[in-house]
């Protein structure tokens, strides 16, 4: 009888041997994200010039490369001085009523209609002596002599009335000219505080004044004839007449916001060579990172190792969902990183030196399918899909419409593939996968570039390279298979049925010294096949 604390130390043993090997099998994929990092980073490396600026000399600022952008990035300078321009060309003439100095302004104004009441008043007073006459005729028009009227010229010294407004004010009843006074007043407060009387120049501003005064029709026409004629409120309102400031820089700003940035694309040629580089250039390419003894530009290769967990983690987390037998065996979970590092370091030397569509996307596709199922294949494609994506975006021969076009690649690609792949396993289909999968690529390819570009000719280059790429692919595969199957002692389809042909010396023996037992072997295998099928 066993005791229970031999059946509690093996208990103990056993849960220490999988959490080491859990722990084991999380180091590879660590070390594969570490990997595939270090390769996109090797790979989104820039190259760095030697280039100097001699502001004193500009014409001796001559580049001797064709430098690219490796990202899109504004050219802050050019856009600073574009905006400044915009600016500078708004116009410096717009004025208004400093609205501080409202109240001088009206209190001005008031003391003009106060003098005009006195003369009123005394009119009001003439009249209504006259009227208390015995001798009086009530309908009779009032008439003023000379006298009367040098009278009340005299009570407004400073207005210069001539008799005839002396006369007309006279004539006004004080209710009528205090009505009209206190609306000429409220009306060119109220205009002064709305700032209804900006203008880019005096008279306009005026008449804009004047045009609001006469469609008052609580202001006596009379009145407003004589504040007219007297130029009463010219010389009061150009006292207060000042540039209108906060107009003129809100209008600037809104010219500047007008403004577009400058950008360069990713990919879009910076200075090309022999041509002089002027400050706004060289500013671009110093932000980048791209001068030799320069800063680097650290926020490419930040976002490439978040886009390389990603991949890892969303492969980790497929594999976990759809295969966890995988995440289990220690053997199997070193070989589905090798191919998808293999993958990668493949396409990123194609990226790299020669162009991104003759990349072999399908590469690890094929084998993860092959070698280890559909499931590890289709996690595998949506791992590649990011990862390859984030390396075509750091590469500064390419563009975010191309980017997107890859993303479509490999994931209707990577479908294709797994979808062939698995119910034929057999080495040569691997061929036929191929030119599925250029074909695929191929369509995709040119829908997207219709839908997205007009340069016909590049495009058919372009299609060249991805039916090459999906070949290239398969002739890769059939060549690694075997070497990895011999690796990890595999046992795959295509590899039992290469072990089954009966040319293979060890079953030619058994053919030739057992026959027997060779053709019973065979009925026996297939009974088990048939069997296993029903």
């Amino acid at each position: 009888m066993q005791h229970p604390a031999d059946s509690s130390n093996l208990t103990a043993a056993i849960r220490k041997r999988l959490h080491f090997t859990n722990g084991k099998i999380k180091l590879i994929y660590l070390i594969a994200a570490s990997l595939i990092a270090i390769v996109l980073i090797l790979m989104a490396v820039p190259e760095r010039y030697a280039i100097t600026y001699d502001a004193k000399n500009p014409d001796k600022n001559i580049s001797d490369y064709t430098i690219y952008a490796p990202k899109e990035i504004v050219d802050t300078v050019t856009t600073e001085k574009l905006r400044q321009q915009a600016r500078d060309d708004v116009p410096k003439d717009r004025s208004h009523v400093d609205q501080d100095q409202a109240d001088a302004l009206l209190a001005e104004i008031t003391a003009v209609t106060d003098q005009l009441k006195l003369v009123s008043d005394h009119g009001f007073q003439i009249i209504s002596t006259k009227a208390a006459e015995p001798e009086a005729d009530p309908g009779a028009p009032h008439s003023f002599t000379e006298a009367e009227l040098r009278d009340g010229a005299a009570l407004a010294p400073d207005l210069n009335l001539s008799a005839a407004q002396v006369q007309t004010l006279y004539e006004m009843t004080p209710e009528s000219l205090a009505t009209s006074s206190a609306q000429i007043r409220n009306n060119l407060s109220s205009m002064i505080q709305s700032n209804s009387l900006s203008a880019r120049n005096f008279g306009d501003a005026l008449f804009t004044l004047y045009s609001a005064l006469q469609a008052n029709e609580q202001i006596d026409p009379r009145f407003l004839g004589i504040f007219t004629d007297l130029n009463v409120l010219e010389p009061v309102i150009s006292g207060y007449w000042v540039i209108d400031e906060d107009y003129i820089r809100e209008q600037q700003e809104l010219k500047a916001a007008a403004v577009e940035e400058v950008r360069y694309l990713q990919g879009q040629t910076i200075v090309a060579k022999g041509d002089i580089i002027n400050e706004n250039q060289y500013e671009v390419i110093k932000s980048l990172g791209l001068l030799t003894g320069g800063t680097y530009d650290y926020t490419i290769y930040l976002g490439l190792i978040v886009i390389t967990l990603l991949g890892i983690s969303s492969l980790y987390l497929l594999l976990r969902l759809l295969n966890d037998k995988i995440l289990k065996d220690f053997k199997r979970s070193i070989l589905v990183n090798l191919i998808l590092v293999l993958g990668v370091v493949v396409c990123a030397v194609c990226v790299k030196f020669l162009n991104v569509y003759v990349a072999p996307l399908m590469l690890s596709i094929m084998l993860a399918t092959t070698l280890l199922g559909s499931r590890s294949g289709f996690s595998l494609t949506v791992s590649l899909s990011i990862i390859l994506t984030g390396m075509t975006a750091s590469s500064s021969s390419t563009s975010k419409d191309e980017m997107i076009c890859m993303m479509l690649i490999i994931l209707l690609c990577g479908i294709s593939t797994v979808s062939f792949l698995k119910t034929h396993k057999q080495r040569v289909r691997l061929v036929f996968c191929g030119l599925i999968d250029a074909a695929v690529a191929a369509v995709t390819l040119v829908m997207y570039t219709l839908m997205t570009s007009a340069d016909y000719l590049n495009l058919w280059n372009n299609v060249l390279m991805t039916v090459i790429a999906g070949l290239a692919a398969s002739l890769i595969a059939i060549g690694v298979q075997p070497v990895l199957e011999s690796i990890f002692n595999l046992c795959t389809s295509g590899k039992l049925l290469e072990l089954s042909n009966p040319n293979r010396p060890l079953l030619r023996r058994l053919l030739m010294e057992a026959p027997g037992t060779y053709h019973h072997s065979i009925i026996v295998a297939n009974l088990a096949e048939a069997a296993a099928s029903a």
